[in-house]
């Protein structure tokens, strides 16, 4: 055999180990990728990730499926793929959202600041309450939900959806009662949340909870 022969042939072996053939469907891709997650070679692994995340919500079934796999890597490298699918990290989450989903849920003290202020400015209201459910410290979720009342606009959107004891049942869903009273009670005093009721006459909002 050829030295050009044999150099094809090897290629060929070695395109059909790390690739899925042309036929195959989306589901026997991803059953494949997964299994890639605990492979030997790093740019193997590496490429299943990302090829898994590309396919969004659609890998998250066999995804779920191995987070408790006896394989380390392939636990580890599901988890984080779930992990930002749970916090909308997305193929088809607009560029500037997720940016701002990752400064929010990797940053430093001011960078999620900053990130969760540009998610406000830019009424992500329902990745505002995604991130402010999937806040670990009750504290901090405090503080997130009193810098999302001093925007006028999204004070304006909870008054109009008449959703804000609803957001904050969600927020402080492992909160017991009083936690969640004391918080409603700090937004709707809250001098934003009460001028954007003067300025539309809706005052009656404060009486109804």
């Amino acid at each position: 055999m050829s030295a050009y022969a044999l150099l094809f042939v090897v290629t060929a072996v070695s395109l059909g180990q790390n690739q899925s053939p042309p036929d195959a469907t989306l589901d026997e891709q991803i059953r494949q990728a997964v299994v890639q997650l605990g492979d030997s070679r790093f740019r193997v692994r590496d490429r299943a990730s990302k090829f898994l995340w590309r396919q969004g919500l659609a890998s998250q079934a066999a995804l779920e499926d191995v987070v408790l796999s006896g394989d380390r890597e392939v636990r580890l490298r599901a988890k984080q793929i779930l992990e930002d699918f749970h916090y909308g990290i997305l193929p088809t989450t607009p560029t500037d959202e997720l940016i701002a989903i990752r400064k929010f849920r990797d940053g430093d003290a001011e960078e999620r600041k900053t990130a969760f202020d540009r998610l406000v400015s830019n009424r992500r209201y329902t990745t505002v309450q995604r991130l402010l459910v999937l806040e670990k410290q009750a504290m901090m979720r405090r503080l997130f939900l009193r810098q999302l009342f001093q925007d006028k606009d999204a004070v304006a959107h909870y008054i109009e959806l008449g959703s804000i004891q609803q957001l904050i049942d969600a927020v402080g869903a492992d909160q017991d009662v009083n936690w969640r009273n004391q918080m409603l009670g700090d937004l709707l005093f809250a001098p934003e949340f009460l001028g954007q009721l003067i300025r539309n006459n809706r005052l009656g909002v404060v009486t109804s909870y």
